[in-house]
């Protein structure tokens, strides 16, 4: 399991990382800094680097989280509503397996309660039995992903105030269109792990059942 931690570790600090190198681009241009100047304790810059960067990375995903309703619109967080009747439409052979389940569900519920009620007993069965390694892997390349689109988007809003302010900033230019396409194939790959991690999880689940 440690592996995995690594994995969403780095889903943190990562897009934190690239935020510091953004900032320092935009304060070194605006007020003429030189960062180079400045050479602390080698090992006390890397551990200083690396304390900002996870504190960056971990309120970009808290931003992230808080955005989820929003981002139900780009297709980068697909409920489990939406992803499960492309299971059906493929015909997976756990179909039939957890339509017996949800038959056994109150009528009263809706098919997207239904899904979530077994999605969170899958879930914390797989946890509680460590058998989520594999599905965590996809779980956490969606969460990079996703902080990735956050970033990008907080990179776009920032240049679009200083190319607002200053005309003839092209470097602005180029790294809004660069985020842009960042966001486009972060919802893609986003998309596609979410997608990898649900089957998965199910596929898991079912084998162990059955």
């Amino acid at each position: 399991m440690e592996k995995f931690s690594l994995y969403t570790f780095l889903s943190i600090l990562l897009p934190g990382a690239v935020f510091i190198l953004y900032i320092e681009y935009v304060v070194s241009h605006i007020f003429v800094v030189d960062f180079s100047a400045f050479k602390p304790d080698p090992f006390l810059s890397i551990v200083l680097n690396l304390s900002v960067a996870v504190f960056f990375g971990s309120l970009i995903d808290a931003l992230t989280r808080n955005l989820l309703f929003v981002y139900k619109f780009t297709h980068l967080f697909k409920p489990l509503s939406r992803i499960y009747p492309v299971f059906e439409a493929k015909k997976k052979s756990f179909i039939p397996f957890y339509q017996k389940w949800m038959d056994k569900l109150p009528a009263s519920l809706s098919t997207h309660d239904k899904i979530e009620i077994i999605w969170n007993e899958i879930y914390y069965y797989l946890e509680a039995n460590d058998h989520i390694a594999v599905p965590k892997s996809f779980q956490s390349l969606y969460f990079f992903f996703r902080n990735i689109f956050t970033l990008a988007g907080i990179i776009i809003i920032i240049s679009s105030f200083l190319l607002f302010g200053n005309f003839t900033f092209i470097q602005y230019s180029l790294i809004t269109g660069i985020s842009l396409v960042v966001m486009i194939l972060s919802i893609i790959a986003g998309s596609i792990n979410r997608v990898l991690m649900v089957e998965r999880m199910f596929w898991t689940y079912y084998s162990l059942k059955k």
